[in-house]
This record gives C-alpha cells, structure tokens and sequence, in this order.
C-alpha cells in the first residue's frame, strides 16, 4: 500500500466521477489531507478535487495558478463542493495516484485554521481527523520544517 502525503497534490490518470451530477468522468488532481481513524471498519481516505470551473457563492475556496503546486491549469479547489470522504485507502490506491506537487505550509494552515471549522456538510470527526493528520503533518514531515 502506497504511503500517501498530508498537504501532496495526487494526479489520476484514470478517469473518476467524484458527483453524482457529472456526466462524465475525467483526470483528476487531488489534494491529499489525511486518513480516518485507524479504528474504522474501513479506514476512509479524505481528498478534495481540483476544479477549472469557478461557482458562485461556494465558500471556502482555495485558488491557485497554472505550475503552482504542480496543477498544470488555473484551477480551484471548492472544499464544501469537492472534499470527498467516502474512499478507502484501498480504493485511493487503485486509481494509481502520481504526487505531482507540495502545498506549502502557509496553505496547510489556512486549511487547518480557517477552512475546515466552515464546513457544516461534514461530521466533527471528519474534521476533526483531517485536522489531526495536517497537524501531524507539520510537525513531522522534512518539508515542513
């Protein structure tokens, strides 16, 4: 099982349908933010998708540019639309996800700070999870120091 990174831009070459609304699937980015409780019948991986598109009135959103992070397009990441919870690690693993790119650890504290306390569509465990692994994150991982 692959050894996934808090705060890492993931790229899926396979196709994948993260809503129920799309039509269609396509290439993915992702940003990695953790993984549930150990505890967990099955252990649930949490990521959020990158988007081009931009929606109206979706808050909190987190911008970046073409070649920042290593997204290779202007893209978004809406975190109330995009967070999805619902993946085992197993699952993650199987679409043979490719770290492209770091965030650096300015993004990682607006996430851990500002971000995930907006979010009402989630559980307080999930929150309280990811926020548990980005914490980790900081402090141990070398390009965060």
């Amino acid at each position: 099982m692959p050894n996934f990174e808090v705060g890492a831009i993931y790229h899926i070459q396979e196709t994948f349908s993260g809503r129920a609304d799309e039509e269609e699937s396509k290439n993915r980015y992702f940003l990695y933010l953790g993984e549930g409780s150990v505890f967990d019948i099955q252990q649930k991986t949490y990521v959020a998708t990158s988007t081009t598109q931009t929606h109206e009135n979706s808050k909190p959103v987190m911008d970046f540019k073409s070649g920042q992070f290593g997204f290779v397009s202007d893209c978004h990441i809406y975190f109330k639309d995009d967070l999805i919870t619902y993946l085992s690690k197993e699952a993650f693993a199987q679409l043979k996800p490719e770290k492209v790119g770091q965030l650096d650890k300015e993004r990682l504290y607006l996430i851990y700070h500002d971000y995930l306390d907006k979010l009402t569509n989630i559980s307080k465990i999930v929150r309280k999870d990811i926020k548990n692994c980005i914490n980790e994150a900081l402090r141990t991982y070398p390009c965060y120091q």
